[in-house]
């Protein structure tokens, strides 16, 4: 008989969670959000304090013992973590993975919860974007060939780094993408920032 009181049998219902709770977040910001993406001063100021909390992520995450760590229900809740990424200049996997990693994760099971947390709202912004935004007119003129290759493009590449990012983790921390968050997000505060 099936144990569903193992973690792969509850890590549906620690998504669905996360899920929940990203919807929650995300949804009444959505037209706010949107029409930040054109003052990209104010992006590179998200970059930046992305950086930040990658890197102290890095540093709280030395003070868990890593031998007992799993997904429970508690750390289910970095879907505020991905609910705020709806910010642009927020990166949704490093919010999440930095998150994890303040929670007790170790990187690489904070990485692979952020993944399957990300295929909801993923397959789901996939699915009501057309719903909400198109009409049957619109759709019906899309080249569906050129979407179904680009998609199967994105499937492979992505695939491809998961696998290597991962390996990435494994020998690196996170503060090498903290620096990369900082330069951007500076150089993109400075040069678009009106008052400079």
């Amino acid at each position: 008989m099936r144990n569903f009181s193992s973690l792969e049998a509850k890590i549906c219902l620690y998504i669905l969670i996360g899920t929940f709770i990203t919807g929650v977040i995300a949804l009444p910001l959505k037209d706010f959000t949107e029409h930040l993406v054109s003052t990209p001063y104010l992006v590179g100021a998200c970059l930046i304090i992305t950086g930040f909390i990658l890197f102290s992520s890095e540093k709280i995450s030395k003070l868990f013992s890593k031998e007992e760590e799993q997904v429970d229900i508690k750390k289910s809740i970095l879907g505020i973590a991905q609910g705020l990424a709806v910010f642009p200049g927020f990166s949704r996997s490093g919010l999440t993975i930095a998150t994890g990693l303040a929670c007790g994760l170790t990187r690489i099971k904070a990485a692979k919860y952020s993944f399957l947390l990300s295929l909801p709202i993923i397959l789901g912004a996939s699915c009501v974007y057309p719903i909400l935004e198109l009409d049957m007119g619109q759709l019906s003129q899309f080249n569906w060939g050129a979407i179904l290759c680009g998609f199967l493009v994105s499937a492979i590449t992505g695939y491809f780094c998961v696998k290597y990012f991962m390996s990435f983790l494994k020998k690196y921390s996170l503060n090498v993408f903290a620096f990369y968050c900082w330069i951007v997000g500076g150089l993109m505060f400075i040069i678009f920032n009106p008052w400079f």
